[in-house]
């Protein structure tokens, strides 16, 4: 017989039979067939004809009425139609058992009322359909209805769910396959559950700049972000880390400046005092002298130097430093300023000058002044009658004892005896230049 061919009609098959109280129920496979009753008569009976089919459905078809036996045997009951649905049909009472009919065909399993045993050769009996499938018998053998999660002639095959929309999951998330269905997994890395419940893409460079160098510009992808470039003066990437370069180690700057680090750049000081230009591309020195005299006194030299100048010193007559000033030093303030003292000392800018030496004098006020001794030439130009006594740049004339004048335009006899200078009752006789007493 092949598979799936319902048993032979001409099998026989006894039918089970359970007797209750006054009643009779015949249960053949899932269908039960209905027979009109007969009246009991002696002798045995023949077999009752098989009953259709019943539907299947629910509850167990009500079988049919179990056949009476027959008259002698002679009489044969028609085949009942198929019963509804419901409980299994009471026998008829009274009717005794006659010859078990034929099997009907296996009709479904209902919830309730008992299940007919399947008969001999039932297609489904060894029960073709894995997992959790439902097989039902038909004309041409069986079909096997799968459960969800299956699919194959004999729901033999698990059905990839995670293969078509990813299983439903959404955007983001693991769709894992099991037997019979799926699940769906924590969401991806760089996604999360939103408030519509499935995964969402995580903006990573809302916190901590995505973990990028903060020196970076952190950009946000499908499911994760991107580092950019470190800036101008680092070195790395915005993944590990920039790193600030030390640019003053190539020596940047002018030799006369200073080289400062600093983050992602440098700075270079200015160039010194003396010195022009900029501290990157070189300083020049200034030749300060070339303006004002380089602010040395303008009496004073100033020679230029490398990056400033010197001021020479004041000169003769002056006093200070070329660099806060040179003052005239007023040389006649002391000593007369080395002129003779009998000359007038006039300072001049930067010096003195010595006036010529006084009448009476020979000589210059610079060398010095030595008084002429007039007396020593025609009695230095006094009266004959007078002393002539030298003087310092000069001479005095003093008229001789018994004479007046000044001595200078001439000296006259002094008539001493006008004035009795003679003792009472002696004579007094002038003489030049004086006189005598005679008694």
């Amino acid at each position: 017989m092949e598979r799936g061919e319902p048993p032979s009609m001409r099998a026989l098959n006894v039918c089970v039979v359970f007797v209750g109280a006054l009643s009779l129920v015949a249960a053949c496979g899932d269908d039960t067939a209905s027979v009109d009753d007969v009246t009991v008569g002696t002798g045995g009976m023949s077999p009752g004809a098989s009953g259709e089919a019943g539907d299947d459905g629910g509850p167990v078809g009500s079988g049919g009425t179990p056949a009476g036996g027959g008259t002698g045997g002679t009489t044969q009951p028609a085949a009942g139609a198929a019963g509804d649905e419901g409980s299994a049909g009471a026998a008829s009472s009274g009717g005794v058992i006659g010859s078990g009919g034929a099997a009907g065909s296996a009709g479904a399993a209902g919830e309730l009322g008992m299940a007919g045993d399947s008969g001999e050769g039932d297609a489904c009996a060894d029960e073709p359909c894995e997992n959790g499938g439902t097989c039902t018998v038909t004309a041409s053998g069986y079909v096997c209805t799968c459960a969800d999660g299956f699919t194959g002639e004999h729901c033999e095959e698990d059905i990839d769910e995670c293969a078509t929309g990813n299983g439903g999951c959404g955007e983001g998330a693991v769709c894992v396959n099991t037997h019979g269905g799926h699940t769906c997994a924590t969401c991806l890395t760089g996604y999360a559950v939103g408030e519509s419940g499935e995964c969402e893409d995580v903006d990573e460079c809302a916190t901590d700049n995505g973990g990028c160098d903060p020196r970076t510009t952190c950009t946000n992808t499908d499911g994760g972000r991107t580092c950019g470039a470190c800036p101008s003066g680092y070195t790395g990437d915005g993944e590990q880390g920039c790193s600030d370069i030390d640019e003053c180690a190539s020596a940047p700057c002018d030799s006369l400046t200073n080289c400062t680090n600093l983050p992602g750049t440098y700075q270079c000081s200015s160039c010194p005092s003396g010195y022009q230009g900029d501290p990157v591309l070189g300083c020049t020195d200034i030749d300060e002298c070339a303006m004002d005299n380089g602010g040395c006194d303008p009496r004073t030299t100033c020679t230029n130097t490398a990056g400033g100048r010197e001021c020479g010193p004041c000169p003769d007559g002056y006093e200070g430093t070329g660099e806060a000033g040179c003052e005239d030093i007023d040389e006649c303030a002391m000593d007369n300023g080395g002129c003779d003292p009998v000359v007038l000392c006039t300072n001049t800018s930067g010096g003195r000058t010595c006036g010529d030496c006084p009448e009476g004098y020979t000589g210059t006020g610079e060398e010095g002044c030595e008084d002429i001794d007039e007396c020593q030439d025609d009695n230095g130009g006094c009266d004959p009658l007078a002393v002539c006594k030298n003087t310092p740049g000069g001479r005095t004339c003093e008229c001789q004892m018994g004479y007046q004048g000044d001595g200078e335009t001439g000296c006259f006899d002094i008539d001493e005896c006008a004035n009795a200078p003679c003792p009472l009752g002696w004579f007094c006789y002038n003489i030049i230049g004086d006189y005598i007493c005679l008694p």
